[in-house]
């Protein structure tokens, strides 16, 4: 990290990702091929990619996409009709769309900092990477689709219904905000004495995060920003990404997040549906989101990027490792009400379904009319799971408790999602004796120490060790009888 803040310093240009129009030959060429370019049937499509790829760029066959658009009806029979036309007309629309800048700045380590776009230049951005357009940010994922559109017919299904959405019902006019957050002095954190233990409730089987409106939700992220949502990965941020796609403009700018940083993302919009998971992922058609829209005219959903450590690789029972996702689970959840709009006037959201033509022609932004919504969402509770417990290898009860931890320093309510694994019995009964025992913060976290310490014990093979009880039946029997558990 340090390295990093010293290469740019020395170097403004990483600070930020140009643009292709900032290349004054390279968009001449882009923009010539693209404006005359009117593809009719594949080999056409196929034609457009080749002659917009780099040089020495690599060659894609986009099987997936093929196979998609043959597999979608009506609407995989409007790719060449609408789709693709309307992708096209956000490329050229690049320069209009960033009219005052040719450049975005990187959300960099170690600087709190937000960016805004508008819909309209995420379709723009998002429209670049279909072809491959877009260069790497420094220390920041790639966003290129050329990968996806090559080797995963189900993503590749989501992002084109993305844009048939807004090629038919046109693009809302509205925003969409990103923000890094840095805990300063996370070194010095610890659990307070005083900090109750904040409301935390398990929510039965069926229950999704995403479905929890005016929530804090949580996106169970990998350091570099989206995963492998542009490569293999299929679980629940590559999901949610591709489900929210204005979410995949992060890609371009977020650099790697350090052990004390958390990505914001408000404003997002869900435009499809899914079933399964992993290897078992399937588009599943359109989803209507009438999320409300907030006082900075940004959908008003929130969701928290944070990333937990690789249990495989590291004693995830150490305690700097604990503290070390208290802090990572903190910062996200943490979130500045002024970048939440929590509690703010909100005003209905009237997107139009995939499949209704819209008045507004391809790619016009359109304004939601300005209804006051009955609701407000405060943004107290943050909606969360088992974080960092499946391809990570963590611990659920652990995960679970420092999750708890962390949220009553930040004085928010937890929403649990257990999503049915089994490793996750017993939750529920000791949350209700540790709740019901009125204990701190700073009480869960010192008996999870004298756990560890025990646990350590048991796996040294000292002689007269007690036997290891699992960690919950341990906490249980902690907060019923403080003095009993603590004598070590």
């Amino acid at each position: 990290a340090i390295e990093a803040e010293s290469a740019q310093e020395k170097d403004p240009s990483k600070c930020k990702v140009d643009l292709p129009h900032s290349n004054g030959e390279k968009w001449t060429r882009i923009s010539k091929i693209v404006s005359e370019t009117k593809p009719e049937k594949w080999e056409d499509f196929r034609k457009l990619a080749d002659d917009l790829r780099p040089s020495k760029g690599e060659t894609y066959r986009y099987k997936a996409l093929y196979n998609a658009i043959k597999s979608m009806g009506e609407e995989g029979k409007e790719f060449f009709s609408k789709t693709l036309p309307f992708i096209q007309q956000l490329i050229l629309q690049l320069p209009v769309q960033f009219a005052d800048t040719k450049s975005i700045p990187i959300l960099r380590q170690r600087h709190a900092a937000t960016l805004t776009l508008t819909a309209h230049q995420c379709a723009v951005i998002l429209a670049c990477a279909f072809f491959n357009l877009l260069p790497g940010g420094w220390m920041c994922p790639r966003l290129s689709f050329s990968f996806v559109l090559s080797a995963s017919k189900e993503k590749s299904k989501c992002l084109l219904h993305y844009f048939y959405r807004l090629a038919v019902g046109g693009i809302i006019k509205r925003n969409v905000s990103f923000h890094r957050l840095v805990l300063k002095d996370a070194g010095k954190f610890e659990p307070q004495e005083d900090t109750e233990l904040t409301e935390f409730k398990v929510l039965p089987v069926g229950n999704m995060i995403e479905d929890a409106d005016g929530c804090l939700q949580a996106d169970f992220a990998n350091k570099w920003i989206g995963g492998g949502v542009l490569q293999g990965g299929c679980v629940q941020e590559e999901i949610l990404f591709v489900e929210k796609p204005e979410c995949l403009c992060s890609l371009l700018f977020c650099q790697v997040m350090l052990d004390n940083e958390s990505i914001t993302l408000v404003g997002a919009e869900r435009f499809s549906k899914h079933t399964g998971y992993a290897r078992g992922f399937k588009y599943a058609g359109d989803f209507v989101d009438k999320t409300p829209i907030d006082s900075k005219r940004r959908i008003s959903n929130v969701i928290l990027a944070y990333d937990a450590i690789v249990a495989f690789s590291t004693n995830q029972f150490s305690k700097s490792m604990m503290m070390r996702e208290i802090v990572k689970t903190f910062v996200a959840v943490d979130v500045p009400k002024e970048a939440t709009c929590a509690g703010g006037k909100l005003t209905a959201h009237h997107p139009s379904a995939g499949g209704r033509e819209s008045t507004a022609s391809a790619g016009e932004e359109v304004k939601d009319a300005a209804v006051v919504a009955p609701q407000q969402y405060a943004f107290d509770t943050f909606a969360t799971g088992n974080w960092g417990c499946g391809a990570f290898g963590g611990d659920i009860p652990l995960k679970a408790m420092l999750q708890w931890i962390a949220c009553s320093e930040a004085k928010k309510k937890v929403l649990y999602h257990t999503f049915g694994d089994r490793r996750a019995e017993g939750l529920e009964q000791v949350v209700e004796t540790i709740s019901k025992a009125g204990k701190s913060s700073s009480w869960l976290w010192e008996s999870l120490l004298v756990y560890v310490k025990r646990r350590e014990k048991k796996q040294q093979g000292f002689k007269n060790s007690a036997a290891m009880p699992k960690l919950f039946d341990f906490l249980v029997e902690a907060a019923k009888d403080r003095s009993a558990a603590l004598a070590s």
